[in-house]
């Protein structure tokens, strides 16, 4: 029964803090921040929900919390009202003039969030480190690459850069090291080369795959790399 009300818990504090997200969000660019900056931000607050998933004990209740994230698409598109639009600019990143917007950096992390719960179920210590790594390793991957320096110049993302590469791999690998050290205890330098090797695959992925396909297929890839080694 109490495991029951702390599932139940940690889904209520998640959709509050979705929904002060959304507010926060909307307020924001109406005062003119920019809303790819607004999509960079989501994935590190989603992340507090992610290092949550240990807590829950049935499985349904951290699917709920993934159809939570999907809530905020549903009524954007369902609701004409100007705060679900201005939530739809918000959270629709860098458009084109004239380009309708269309929530896919949210759906990209609702999908790669879905995959990591699946290996999560599965894999628990696979499952958070991959989850962590979408929330936190690549947002902070594009970070880098606002230096501009050292861009590698690939086709299709020529502002990719080497410093962002190389901060996503080492990131990669020690969240993914922490998550197995947590569940198992075992020293993050013996796990170090495989966690590593899922660091290159998402990489990989990040450098050859189009946009909005990045987070989906490099949270597969470290996930395969991780179950294979």
């Amino acid at each position: 029964m109490l495991t029951a009300q702390i599932d139940i818990m940690i889904t209520a504090l998640f959709f509050i803090g979705l929904a002060q997200l959304a507010w926060i969000s909307v307020m924001t660019l109406r005062r003119n921040i920019a809303s790819d900056t607004l999509c960079a931000a989501l994935p590190p607050m989603i992340s507090i929900w992610v290092l949550l998933w240990p807590l829950y004990e049935h499985p349904i209740w951290l699917w709920a919390g993934i159809m939570l994230l999907g809530l905020p698409v549903l009524l954007g598109f369902g609701i004409n009202t100007p705060f679900w639009q201005h939530l739809r600019f918000a959270w629709s990143g860098d458009l084109y003039e004239g380009e309708s917007p269309q929530m896919l950096p949210l759906l990209s992390l609702i999908a790669s969030l879905a995959i990591a719960a699946a290996f999560f179920q599965r894999s628990p210590e696979f499952g958070l480190g991959i989850g962590l790594a979408v929330c936190l390793a690549f947002p902070a991957a594009d970070l880098l690459d606002r230096g501009r320096y050292l861009q590698l110049g690939f086709p299709l993302h020529p502002k990719q850069t080497l410093i962002g590469h190389i901060g996503l791999v080492i990131s990669t690998a020690l969240i993914c090291g922490w998550a197995i050290h947590l569940y198992h205890g075992i020293e993050w330098q013996r796990l170090f080369i495989a966690t590593l090797l899922a660091g290159i695959a998402a990489s990989a992925a990040r450098a050859f795959i189009p946009t909005h396909f990045i987070l989906p297929l490099a949270t597969l890839a470290m996930g395969v790399t991780l179950w294979l080694l």
